[in-house]
């Protein structure tokens, strides 16, 4: 951004002030985009960033969104996004909030628990609407160099590994399907490689339920975790190495 730019918002607005570019966003969101496999979809997490402005320019952009909590999703709704690109994510689902989120026809619902996935086909049986869930797995893999690891422990985010083909047998239902899985194994890769030893894990794990439980897989939401540079020590995320390194895997 132009520093006459940055001096002129200073003197308008005063300082401190946070400055984000448009133009930039959407350069960003490009590149991502083809860097990855054609039939991707970018889905951004609001709790990133929820100033409706970045989300703006993402809806533009084409982006799907996904929401931890109603508060977020009210917040996209304000925004002007569409329900039909919204994941509807979060912990602390509640009755009325899965009940108001099916009437509105969210893309997905991504759930984390048996307990939520009963919650899920009982509002479904309400409603007389059958919905759509991705179920969210915690992994057993541990060999990343994430900065925050999700995965490989015990965790309240998702199901854990093992547990998945027990659960597969009782959360389809008729007024409930799973379509994918979900899995957030860590935040903050620098190293390319451990995004796409991520997405193959999940990829193999999807085609081992699909052999061995009947499982449908529509969907695989990879949960990115794309580093950010936050000091002069970190090396930025290669997207071209990201690029070559999901296509190695395919």
């Amino acid at each position: 951004m132009d520093k006459s730019v940055l001096k002129q918002i200073a003197e308008t607005y005063g300082t401190p002030v946070v400055i984000y570019d448009e133009g930039k966003i959407i350069e960003n969101y490009a590149s991502l985009k083809s860097a990855l496999p054609p039939n991707s979809q970018v889905v951004y997490s609001v709790k990133a960033n929820p100033n409706p402005g970045v989300i703006s320019v993402l809806n533009k952009c084409g982006a799907y969104f996904e929401s931890a909590s109603e508060g977020e999703y009210d917040l996209l709704l304000r925004t002007g996004i569409r329900p039909g690109r919204i994941l509807f994510s979060g912990q602390a689902k509640s009755k009325q909030g899965i009940l108001r989120a099916i009437d509105d026809g969210v893309f997905l619902f991504n759930i984390e628990s048996m307990r939520e996935a009963l919650l899920l086909r009982d509002c479904s049986n309400k409603k007389h609407i059958k919905t759509k869930f991705l179920l969210r797995i915690n992994p057993s893999l541990s060999e990343n160099n994430a900065v925050l690891h999700m995965g490989s422990k015990p965790s309240p985010f998702g199901v854990d590994e093992e547990d998945v083909p027990n659960i597969l047998e009782y959360v389809n239902h008729s007024d409930t399907r799973c379509v994918g899985f979900f899995m957030y194994n860590g935040s903050q890769y620098y190293d390319s490689k451990d995004i796409a030893m991520n997405t193959n894990y999940l990829c193999e794990f999807a085609m081992k339920m699909q052999r061995e439980k009947q499982a449908e897989i529509h969907y695989l939401d990879f949960g990115g975790g794309f580093g950010v540079v936050e000091n002069t020590t970190q090396v930025p995320l290669d997207l071209s190495e990201l690029q070559q390194n999901l296509k190695n895997n395919e």
